[in-house]
């Protein structure tokens, strides 16, 4: 079994761009007193995110998204870290 696993989900998220341009995603709501000067927020429904997780502790990857669809995400999953998309095993490299 993988230590990190595939979550996904497609609750309401807040994206907050920073001035620097960087951005990051947050499970909705994140509170103004989280946000710094300048920072910009959009609040994101009706899509999918994804990250690996390992169950048991904190470990965890940024989260991913918006996708439209739960398929794109999916794909997002395998794609990027090479990882079956449903249970996070590392997949052949045949």
């Amino acid at each position: 079994m993988a230590f990190m696993v595939p979550f996904y989900t497609n609750e309401p998220f807040d994206v907050v761009t920073h001035e620097n341009g960087e951005s990051e995603s947050f499970p909705h709501p994140i509170y103004a007193a989280d946000l710094d000067e300048g920072d910009e927020i959009e609040h994101v429904r009706g899509k999918f995110w994804c990250r690996l997780s390992a169950p048991g502790y904190m470990d965890c990857t940024d989260w991913s998204g918006p996708f439209d669809t739960l398929a794109e995400a999916r794909a997002h999953i395998r794609d990027l870290y090479d990882v079956d998309p449903d249970t996070g095993d590392e997949l052949d490299a045949d």
